[in-house]
């Protein structure tokens, strides 16, 4: 690295030390010379502005290029998250159907309980009159109307 600076302040150094031996022994007039010069210092100028403004050109449009791609990329990552907290939700949404189809059926064998006791109790008893027959309402750890455990619990 510090030959490639070394070649390169000597190629600057030799440019000025050969500018000023060409002006000193120049056969052309001072005012010549001078017009010369200003002329071809006018087409560096030239040159420069023009290379600046297709470097801004190109600046410009890598500039829009990124911007193109990052919005890309950033509409990508704002779907996938979508997905992914969609997706997140259905083992939850799953469980939550599994609770209240557990609390559906719970209800209705409570209730098909009830009615079967109910229907039962209307019946006359089996046995000898003035008997009572064996019911499941009759079972002191049962009641038709015992509530039923919390969906939580049967979940």
């Amino acid at each position: 690295m510090a030959d490639s600076r070394d070649f390169m302040l000597g190629i600057v150094i030799g440019s000025v030390i050969g500018a000023a031996a060409a002006l000193v022994l120049a056969p052309a007039a001072g005012s010549e010379t001078r017009r010369v010069l200003r002329s071809r210092a006018d087409e560096a100028r030239a040159r420069s502005a023009e290379m600046a403004n297709q470097a801004r050109g190109r600046a410009s449009e890598v500039g829009r290029q990124v911007q193109d791609r990052v919005q890309d990329v950033t509409g990508e990552a704002r779907h996938r998250i979508t997905d992914l907290r969609e997706a997140s939700h259905a083992p939850v949404d799953w469980a939550e159907q599994q609770r209240e189809a557990v609390r559906r059926a719970w209800e209705a064998g409570r209730q098909a309980y009830a009615e079967k006791a109910e229907a039962m109790r209307g019946e006359e008893p089996a046995g000898a009159p003035g008997q009572e027959a064996d019911t499941p309402a009759a079972d002191p750890g049962i009641s038709a109307d015992s509530s039923a455990p919390a969906a939580s619990e049967a979940a």
